[in-house]
């Protein structure tokens, strides 16, 4: 069992799928991802993000992505099926695994993280919105 962030992000690591963000701009102009989800906070969100991306803040996320809740996003609960990225501001990207893990327990079955998060984005040389 974690006892603090270093062992969760293991655990997580161990947990959840992480693609380079390379593979997800490649998959994105292949239109093989449905959604691109930014789990940080508006305010970074509104500094620069992946193109396309929306912003569902990690605090918030499983009331967005419940369909059950009245509170939900339907862009994000609208098909637990579809091909879903999450990603945060950098590697190790702790919101982003803890995200992509919260999403694979909630019945999402598609599900992936970005391991660089958008700092790892720029560093690739790809353009943030």
């Amino acid at each position: 069992m974690a006892s603090g962030v270093p062992e969760m992000i293991r655990e997580l690591q161990a947990a959840v799928t992480q693609v380079s963000p390379g593979d997800v701009k490649d998959e994105l102009d292949r239109g093989d991802v449905a959604l691109v989800v930014d789990v940080r906070e508006p305010e970074e969100f509104g500094g620069g993000h992946v193109p396309g991306a929306i912003n569902i803040p990690r605090g918030v996320l499983e009331i967005k992505a419940d369909p059950r809740v009245p509170a939900t996003d339907p862009r994000l609960s609208g098909d637990q099926e579809a091909k879903v990225v999450v990603y945060c501001g950098q590697a190790p990207g702790f919101r982003a695994l803890s995200a992509a893990n919260t999403l694979s327990e909630m019945g999402y079955s598609n599900v992936v993280a970005m391991a660089a998060g958008t700092s790892g984005w720029q560093e690739a040389g790809l353009p943030l919105e």
